[in-house]
Protein backbone atom coordinates (compact mmCIF):
# COMPACT_ATOMS: atom_id res chain seq x y z
CA UNK A 1 0.00 0.00 0.00
CA UNK A 2 1.06 3.48 -0.67
CA UNK A 3 0.47 6.38 2.16
CA UNK A 4 2.09 10.06 2.20
CA UNK A 5 4.52 9.84 5.43
CA UNK A 6 7.50 11.44 6.78
CA UNK A 7 10.56 9.57 8.50
CA UNK A 8 13.56 10.58 10.34
CA UNK A 9 16.39 8.44 9.84
CA UNK A 10 20.08 9.20 9.38
CA UNK A 11 23.84 8.50 8.77
CA UNK A 12 24.56 9.85 11.43
CA UNK A 13 21.92 10.75 13.71
CA UNK A 14 20.90 7.12 13.70
CA UNK A 15 24.17 6.11 15.29
CA UNK A 16 25.15 6.91 18.89
CA UNK A 17 26.38 3.97 21.34
CA UNK A 18 27.89 0.85 20.75
CA UNK A 19 27.04 -2.28 22.88
CA UNK A 20 24.95 -5.15 22.54
CA UNK A 21 21.33 -5.83 22.05
CA UNK A 22 19.11 -5.63 25.28
CA UNK A 23 15.40 -6.40 24.15
CA UNK A 24 12.91 -5.59 26.39
CA UNK A 25 9.40 -8.34 26.88
CA UNK A 26 7.11 -5.47 24.72
CA UNK A 27 9.89 -5.80 22.29
CA UNK A 28 10.17 -9.45 22.21
CA UNK A 29 6.39 -9.80 21.94
CA UNK A 30 5.76 -7.06 19.31
CA UNK A 31 3.33 -8.21 16.86
CA UNK A 32 4.10 -7.65 13.09
CA UNK A 33 3.40 -4.32 11.74
CA UNK A 34 0.67 -4.09 9.01
CA UNK A 35 1.36 -0.86 6.87
CA UNK A 36 4.09 1.61 6.15
CA UNK A 37 2.48 4.28 8.40
CA UNK A 38 3.24 2.05 11.47
CA UNK A 39 6.58 0.87 10.14
CA UNK A 40 7.82 4.69 9.67
CA UNK A 41 6.07 5.49 12.84
CA UNK A 42 8.01 2.59 14.52
CA UNK A 43 11.37 3.80 13.09
CA UNK A 44 10.93 7.69 13.75
CA UNK A 45 10.06 6.23 17.54
CA UNK A 46 13.97 5.87 17.46
CA UNK A 47 14.60 9.58 16.32
CA UNK A 48 12.09 10.84 19.03
CA UNK A 49 13.00 14.62 19.80
CA UNK A 50 16.61 14.53 22.19
CA UNK A 51 19.74 16.36 21.92
CA UNK A 52 22.68 13.51 21.87
CA UNK A 53 26.46 13.77 22.23
CA UNK A 54 28.63 11.04 20.89
CA UNK A 55 32.71 10.02 20.19
CA UNK A 56 33.21 9.68 16.79
CA UNK A 57 35.28 7.75 14.41
CA UNK A 58 35.45 8.01 10.70
CA UNK A 59 37.42 5.83 8.81
CA UNK A 60 37.33 6.33 5.18
CA UNK A 61 39.55 3.91 2.57
CA UNK A 62 40.38 4.83 -1.28
CA UNK A 63 40.10 2.32 -4.09
CA UNK A 64 43.72 1.36 -3.54
CA UNK A 65 43.29 0.77 0.06
CA UNK A 66 44.70 3.60 1.78
CA UNK A 67 43.08 4.43 5.25
CA UNK A 68 42.72 8.19 6.58
CA UNK A 69 40.85 8.40 10.26
CA UNK A 70 38.96 11.66 11.21
CA UNK A 71 38.01 11.81 15.20
CA UNK A 72 36.43 14.38 17.18
CA UNK A 73 32.64 14.85 18.60
CA UNK A 74 30.08 14.60 17.00
CA UNK A 75 26.49 16.30 18.46
CA UNK A 76 22.41 15.83 17.20
CA UNK A 77 19.45 18.31 17.98
CA UNK A 78 16.59 16.64 16.55
CA UNK A 79 13.30 19.02 17.26
CA UNK A 80 10.00 18.23 16.16
CA UNK A 81 10.31 20.35 13.42
CA UNK A 82 14.19 20.94 13.25
CA UNK A 83 17.70 19.10 12.82
CA UNK A 84 21.01 20.14 13.63
CA UNK A 85 23.73 18.06 12.97
CA UNK A 86 27.21 19.05 14.07
CA UNK A 87 31.09 17.23 13.74
CA UNK A 88 34.14 19.01 15.50
CA UNK A 89 37.33 17.06 14.08
CA UNK A 90 40.04 16.45 17.15
CA UNK A 91 42.62 14.24 15.18
CA UNK A 92 44.80 14.04 12.52
CA UNK A 93 46.85 16.70 13.10
CA UNK A 94 46.64 18.30 10.52
CA UNK A 95 41.94 18.48 10.71
CA UNK A 96 42.15 19.18 14.13
CA UNK A 97 39.68 22.30 14.85
CA UNK A 98 37.88 21.75 11.61
CA UNK A 99 33.57 21.35 12.04
CA UNK A 100 31.26 21.12 10.41
CA UNK A 101 27.44 22.39 11.08
CA UNK A 102 23.57 21.44 9.28
CA UNK A 103 20.83 23.26 10.39
CA UNK A 104 17.42 22.64 8.52
CA UNK A 105 13.83 23.20 9.12
CA UNK A 106 11.05 20.60 8.24
CA UNK A 107 9.78 21.78 5.00
CA UNK A 108 12.45 24.18 4.79
CA UNK A 109 15.86 24.59 3.30
CA UNK A 110 19.19 23.44 5.15
CA UNK A 111 21.99 25.49 6.01
CA UNK A 112 25.37 24.30 5.85
CA UNK A 113 28.51 25.54 7.62
CA UNK A 114 31.75 24.50 7.19
CA UNK A 115 35.03 26.14 9.46
CA UNK A 116 38.67 25.34 8.14
CA UNK A 117 41.93 26.31 10.57
CA UNK A 118 43.55 27.06 8.02
CA UNK A 119 41.08 29.75 6.53
CA UNK A 120 40.48 31.40 10.22
CA UNK A 121 36.73 31.65 9.21
CA UNK A 122 33.60 29.84 8.89
CA UNK A 123 31.57 29.50 5.43
CA UNK A 124 28.44 28.86 4.49
CA UNK A 125 28.59 26.64 1.91
CA UNK A 126 26.22 26.98 -1.47
CA UNK A 127 24.16 24.04 -3.17
CA UNK A 128 26.51 23.72 -5.76
CA UNK A 129 29.04 22.43 -3.47
CA UNK A 130 26.63 19.96 -1.14
CA UNK A 131 27.41 16.45 -2.98
CA UNK A 132 30.62 16.96 -2.57
CA UNK A 133 32.16 15.16 0.46
CA UNK A 134 32.36 15.97 4.21
CA UNK A 135 36.17 15.65 4.94
CA UNK A 136 37.21 13.20 1.98
CA UNK A 137 34.89 10.33 3.40
CA UNK A 138 32.15 9.24 1.16
CA UNK A 139 29.52 10.92 2.71
CA UNK A 140 27.78 14.58 1.33
CA UNK A 141 26.60 17.09 2.72
CA UNK A 142 23.36 16.41 0.81
CA UNK A 143 23.06 12.87 1.73
CA UNK A 144 22.90 13.79 5.66
CA UNK A 145 20.47 16.12 5.10
CA UNK A 146 18.24 13.62 2.84
CA UNK A 147 18.42 11.03 5.62
CA UNK A 148 17.98 13.41 8.48
CA UNK A 149 14.53 14.71 6.83
CA UNK A 150 11.27 14.11 5.87
CA UNK A 151 10.14 11.81 2.49
CA UNK A 152 7.16 12.63 0.34
CA UNK A 153 5.81 9.32 -0.11
CA UNK A 154 7.00 5.32 0.92
CA UNK A 155 5.87 2.15 -0.23
CA UNK A 156 6.21 -1.00 2.04
CA UNK A 157 6.63 -4.41 0.29
CA UNK A 158 5.62 -7.64 2.01
CA UNK A 159 7.98 -8.98 4.90
CA UNK A 160 10.78 -10.71 3.27
CA UNK A 161 14.45 -12.70 4.75
CA UNK A 162 17.69 -12.06 3.55
CA UNK A 163 20.03 -14.79 5.51
CA UNK A 164 16.89 -16.75 7.36
CA UNK A 165 16.00 -13.39 9.36
CA UNK A 166 12.45 -11.26 8.22
CA UNK A 167 12.79 -7.43 7.88
CA UNK A 168 10.17 -5.47 6.33
CA UNK A 169 11.01 -3.85 2.71
CA UNK A 170 10.58 -0.12 2.77
CA UNK A 171 11.03 1.98 -0.37
CA UNK A 172 10.96 5.90 -0.06
CA UNK A 173 11.19 8.60 -2.57
CA UNK A 174 12.89 12.19 -1.66
CA UNK A 175 10.79 15.05 -1.73
CA UNK A 176 11.27 17.35 -5.17
CA UNK A 177 14.42 18.83 -5.34
CA UNK A 178 16.05 17.46 -2.11
CA UNK A 179 18.39 15.27 -4.18
CA UNK A 180 18.92 16.14 -7.69
CA UNK A 181 21.06 12.36 -7.62
CA UNK A 182 19.24 10.10 -5.26
CA UNK A 183 15.98 9.02 -7.12
CA UNK A 184 15.01 6.33 -4.26
CA UNK A 185 16.27 5.01 -1.14
CA UNK A 186 15.37 1.15 -0.70
CA UNK A 187 15.29 0.25 3.02
CA UNK A 188 14.99 -3.17 4.49
CA UNK A 189 14.33 -2.46 7.86
CA UNK A 190 14.69 -4.52 11.32
CA UNK A 191 11.20 -5.85 12.25
CA UNK A 192 12.70 -6.16 16.31
CA UNK A 193 14.48 -3.25 16.57
CA UNK A 194 12.88 -1.11 13.30
CA UNK A 195 16.40 0.03 12.41
CA UNK A 196 17.49 0.04 8.52
CA UNK A 197 20.14 -2.56 8.98
CA UNK A 198 20.88 -1.71 4.92
CA UNK A 199 19.87 1.40 2.83
CA UNK A 200 20.58 1.45 -1.26
CA UNK A 201 20.46 4.94 -2.35
CA UNK A 202 19.49 4.75 -6.20
CA UNK A 203 20.35 6.83 -8.87
CA UNK A 204 19.07 6.32 -12.38
CA UNK A 205 22.13 3.40 -12.86
CA UNK A 206 20.98 1.34 -9.86
CA UNK A 207 22.24 1.67 -6.50
CA UNK A 208 24.95 3.98 -6.43
CA UNK A 209 25.73 4.34 -2.57
CA UNK A 210 25.38 1.19 0.71
CA UNK A 211 24.48 1.81 3.84
CA UNK A 212 25.11 -1.51 5.96
CA UNK A 213 24.51 -1.36 9.99
CA UNK A 214 26.01 -4.27 12.01
CA UNK A 215 23.00 -5.35 14.20
CA UNK A 216 24.91 -6.66 16.67
CA UNK A 217 26.06 -3.13 17.46
CA UNK A 218 22.39 -2.31 17.82
CA UNK A 219 21.96 -1.09 21.51
CA UNK A 220 18.59 -0.09 23.39
CA UNK A 221 18.90 3.02 25.57
CA UNK A 222 15.27 3.97 26.84
CA UNK A 223 12.83 3.79 24.05
CA UNK A 224 15.56 4.12 21.52
CA UNK A 225 17.41 1.45 19.21
CA UNK A 226 20.60 3.32 18.23
CA UNK A 227 23.52 1.50 16.28
CA UNK A 228 27.13 2.62 17.00
CA UNK A 229 29.13 1.41 13.48
CA UNK A 230 27.59 2.04 9.90
CA UNK A 231 29.60 1.52 6.72
CA UNK A 232 28.63 3.52 3.61
CA UNK A 233 30.33 2.01 0.62
CA UNK A 234 30.42 4.26 -2.68
CA UNK A 235 29.56 1.37 -5.60
CA UNK A 236 30.32 3.65 -8.69
CA UNK A 237 34.09 4.44 -7.41
CA UNK A 238 35.21 1.65 -4.68
CA UNK A 239 35.41 3.53 -2.04
CA UNK A 240 34.06 3.25 1.82
CA UNK A 241 33.90 4.91 4.96
CA UNK A 242 32.79 3.18 8.03
CA UNK A 243 31.72 5.77 10.81
CA UNK A 244 31.77 4.51 14.64
CA UNK A 245 29.81 5.62 17.89
CA UNK A 246 31.38 5.94 21.44
CA UNK A 247 30.39 7.29 24.64
CA UNK A 248 27.23 7.93 24.03
CA UNK A 249 24.92 10.20 25.97
CA UNK A 250 21.36 12.27 25.88
CA UNK A 251 22.01 15.49 27.02
CA UNK A 252 19.34 17.87 28.49
CA UNK A 253 20.92 20.32 26.29
CA UNK A 254 23.62 21.34 23.60
CA UNK A 255 26.64 22.54 25.19
CA UNK A 256 26.36 26.91 24.90
CA UNK A 257 27.41 27.60 21.18
CA UNK A 258 27.77 24.38 19.71
CA UNK A 259 24.86 24.78 16.95
CA UNK A 260 24.97 28.41 16.57
CA UNK A 261 26.48 29.29 13.20
CA UNK A 262 27.81 32.03 14.56
CA UNK A 263 30.23 30.20 16.67
CA UNK A 264 30.22 26.38 16.03
CA UNK A 265 33.84 25.66 15.95
CA UNK A 266 34.67 27.27 18.89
Amino acid sequence: MQAKSSVLTAVTALAFAAGSISASAADAARKPLENVDQVLACMRANMAPAIWSSRIELTAVDAGGFERRLQGQFYADLADQSTSVAIRLSAPADMAGAAYLMKRKRGDTKDVYVYLPSLGRAKRLSSTVLDGSIFGTDISFNEIALLVTAFDLAWLDLPKKSEGKSFYQVNVWPQAGLSPRYKQIRMQVDQHSCVALRSDLMDTKGSAKLMLIDEKQLQQIGEHWIPSDIEVQDLENGTQTRLKFTDTKQLEKAPSRVLDPNAFWE
